[in-house]
């Protein structure tokens, strides 16, 4: 049963995802899902640096994809 104390999360409130570079060391082959996401680029830098600290990527999720 769903915990009625915590809300839905709004996925357009998070602007950068969190990605932990897995495939840089040769650990997937399979596209990579975010780890996190962020709604503020200095929290999801300093959260990827303690996480993956040679390998993390942090996308902008609102920027447009050339």
């Amino acid at each position: 049963m769903r915990n009625p104390m915590l809300a839905a999360p709004v996925t357009g409130n998070y602007q950068f995802a969190v990605y932990s570079g897995a495939y840089k060391l040769d650990l997937t082959a399979e596209p990579e899902q975010p780890q996190a996401l962020f709604a503020d680029r200095e929290i999801a830098s300093s959260y990827a640096r303690a996480k993956w600290p040679t390998t993390h990527e942090i996308v902008d999720l609102w920027e447009a994809c050339p």
